[in-house]
C-alpha cells in the first residue's frame, strides 16, 4: 500500500487550488482596477456615518462567524475522514482477481462434457486477449480521464457533486479503480464511510 499521507495531501492541494480561484474571482469582482494596475486602495477623507459603521461591523462579525463555522465544520469533516481512513482494511491484491467463473466438466479422457455457470457465463481473459477497441470503449464510457489520474478523479468528483446539487443530469464520480475496489473488496453499502475508504484504497 502507498503512503498513508497521500490522500490527505492531494485533498489539501485540491482545496488550495479551489481557494485561489475563488479568491481571484472576488478580488477581480470587487476591485475593478486590479486588472489594470490602478491604485485600488484610496484613503478615506471623511468619517463614516454611524449607521454605516454599525452595518460594516455587523458584516465583519457575520463574516468572521461564517469563517469560524466553516473552519470548525472542515476540521470535523477531516477528523471523521481520518478516522475512517485509519480503520480502512488492508488492500488484498489477490481479491481483485477473484470472480465467479464458469466451471468446465470433463470426462476421465479429458473430453469436455458440459459447462456449469451460476448467474453469468464467465471465463478469465488476460489483458492481451482483450481488443484495444473494447478497452478504449470501456474507458470512454466509464472513466474518460483514466490515464490522467492516480485512481481518484477530483475533477470528475467535483463535477458530479455540482450536478447533483443543481438537479442536473448527473454522472457518477467513481473511477474504474474505485468501481473495482467496491465490487471486489468492499460492499455496495451507500454510506460516507464506505465511499471515503473506497477513495483511500483507490490511491
Amino acid at each position: 500500500m502507498e503512503d498513508n499521507g497521500k490522500f490527505p495531501e492531494k485533498a489539501m492541494e485540491w482545496l488550495a487550488d479551489c481557494w485561489d480561484v475563488i479568491r481571484s474571482f472576488f478580488v477581480n469582482l470587487f476591485t475593478p482596477g486590479a486588472h489594470h494596475g490602478e491604485e485600488t486602495l484610496v484613503p478615506r477623507t471623511g468619517e463614516r456615518s454611524f449607521i454605516l459603521s454599525i452595518l460594516f461591523m455587523s458584516i465583519k462579525i457575520l463574516a468572521l462567524v461564517i469563517v469560524l463555522v466553516g473552519v470548525a465544520c472542515f476540521g470535523l469533516g477531516m477528523g471523521v475522514a481520518k478516522a475512517y481512513v485509519d480503520t480502512t482494511p488492508e488492500l488484498d491484491i489477490s481479491q481483485l482477481t477473484r470472480s465467479d467463473q464458469t466451471s468446465f466438466i470433463y470426462d476421465r479422457d479429458g473430453n469436455l462434457i458440459t459447462t456449469f455457470a451460476y448467474m453469468e457465463y464467465r471465463d478469465w481473459a488476460d489483458i492481451d486477449e482483450i481488443p484495444d477497441m473494447l478497452i478504449n470503449a470501456v474507458i470512454a464510457v466509464e472513466d474518460v480521464r483514466f490515464y490522467k489520474h492516480d485512481g481518484l478523479d477530483f475533477k470528475r468528483l467535483f463535477s458530479a457533486v455540482v450536478n447533483t446539487l443543481r438537479n442536473a443530469d448527473t454522472h457518477g464520480g467513481s473511477t474504474l479503480t474505485q468501481q473495482l475496489i467496491k465490487n471486489k473488496i468492499q460492499t455496495k453499502e451507500q454510506s460516507y464511510k464506505r465511499m471515503i475508504q473506497e477513495a483511500y484504497l483507490s490511491l
